[in-house]
């Protein structure tokens, strides 16, 4: 009996040991850490207002704000020496972009250094160096997503693009090369995408934008390309009795070169001041209505001798089928070492000029601002909305020219992704650039 005794004390003590030995050695170790959700906030383009955008889906998020504010929350409190701009990156491809993260209990705020880009995929990496106060760790992790709209262009001939007027909210030059514009009576309004605020509205009264050193434009080689939309409505004439002409673009007139659609958008010209290979220089003017005649028409043959080519539209809507009430791409061309200059709208070829055609008489080489054309002040800003800028004094005493008057021929209507080139577009480049940039 006391030999059994003796047995149950020691098998009682010797359980206790045990169980105090195993209760010292069984710490449970921090549920890991892990992302709950991932928001992306920022400016419908479309709309105007404030939207966010799930970043943590199964696939990559798409239509993402270009000016976003990321939000990461996690499944509990971080230890905030453990975030930094290391450890959570955004990229698009191998180029990164600065972040700067702030923690608060769960929750990291990303702000971003920088408007990312239209139409371009990125990725959010968040490294497993991020470590919860009790402990827990994070597996790294990414998540993929594309910013809203068309991605940016890379036109062709871009090594001689001058410089590229987006008109996103503001008349500067996206190559910085000709910014500092200055802009009296413009808004921004919805562009052919149907985003807000992304295209220059002219009132047709006393919109302006004047552009520093237009002149730069104009060389041996030339294309201008831009897209528009005519506004006829409501653009009365000094006398009342008709719709004011529309100078879209211009620098000093006849010093220079200018863009003019008439009243109903049912013609357009573009005159130009030409440099000659013998004589001084000369003014030149290229006009297109669509009819079809040229010299060598199978069906409408006669016109100037120098169209080479000439679209017809007369059973297709007019010029002002394309121009009036729509958005129209429309390039504008000149090739010195050839002498010819051409005119497109939405890819489309509606004429060409040879004019080495008219025998002797204009052996032109190149396009030049000449403000010794006449006695007149001559201003050598570029002006989108009239033929000239406001210093330029050619036209004052006139009712269609002056931009004094609200009834000159002030342009009504809408400008946006205007492009200046140092080289002479051809068919195949017209067609490329159409073709990125249409709705």
């Amino acid at each position: 009996m006391r030999t059994f005794k003796y047995l149950s004390r020691l098998a009682f003590f010797a359980g206790v040991f045990i169980l105090v030995g195993c209760g010292d050695d069984d710490t449970a170790a921090p549920d890991a850490l892990t992302i709950v959700s991932i928001e992306a906030s920022g400016t419908d383009p479309k709309t105007g207002e404030n939207v966010s955008v799930d970043l943590n889906g199964t696939t990559a998020a798409e239509d993402v704000p270009v000016d976003l504010q990321v939000v990461v929350t996690f499944s509990k409190e971080l230890d905030a020496t453990s975030v930094s701009s290391a450890s959570i990156t955004l990229s698009e491809g191998a180029n990164s972009i600065a972040v700067t993260p702030s923690v608060s209990g769960a929750i990291v705020t990303l702000a971003v250094s920088e408007e990312l880009q239209t139409g371009t995929s990125y990725s959010i990496s968040i490294s497993g160096d991020i470590v919860a106060t009790d402990g827990g760790t994070f597996t790294a992790a990414s998540r993929s997503f594309a910013t809203v709209g068309r991605a940016e262009i890379d036109p062709p001939l871009a090594d001689s693009q001058l410089a590229y007027f987006k008109l996103d909210g503001t008349p500067d030059d996206e190559l910085e090369t000709h910014s500092g514009g200055e802009a009296i009576g413009i808004t921004y309004a919805e562009d052919r995408f149907g985003n807000v605020n992304t295209a220059a509205s002219f009132n047709g009264n006393t919109s302006i934008i004047e552009i520093p050193d237009g002149d730069d434009f104009l060389n041996e080689k030339f294309t201008v390309s831009y897209w528009v939309l005519t506004d006829t409505t409501d653009h009365l004439n000094t006398n009342g009795d008709g719709n004011a002409g529309h100078f879209v673009m211009g620098l000093g007139v006849n010093a220079g070169f200018y863009v003019e659609f008439n009243g109903s958008a049912n013609s357009m010209a573009f005159n130009a001041r030409y440099t000659q290979i013998e004589g001084d220089n000369a003014n030149n003017g290229m006009f297109f209505n669509g009819d079809g005649q040229f010299q060598d028409s199978p069906t409408n043959p006669g016109g100037w001798i120098g169209i080479e080519f000439e679209a017809d539209l007369r059973e297709d809507g007019e010029v002002k089928g394309l121009l009036a009430q729509n958005w129209a791409h429309v390039v504008m061309t000149y090739d010195g070492s050839i002498n010819k200059r051409s005119m497109y709208i939405n890819g489309v070829l509606m004429e060409t000029d040879d004019l080495e055609r008219p025998p002797g008489t204009l052996n032109f080489n190149g396009l030049v601002f000449d403000p010794e054309v006449e006695d007149f002040v001559y201003g050598s800003d570029l002006a989108l909305g009239f033929a000239m800028d406001r210093e330029t004094t050619k036209w004052d005493d006139t009712g269609f020219g002056n931009y004094e008057s609200t009834t000159a021929n002030h342009f009504k209507g809408m400008l946006d992704d205007v492009r200046f080139f140092s080289e002479a577009y051809t068919q195949a480049d017209v067609t490329a650039l159409y073709e990125a940039e249409k709705p």
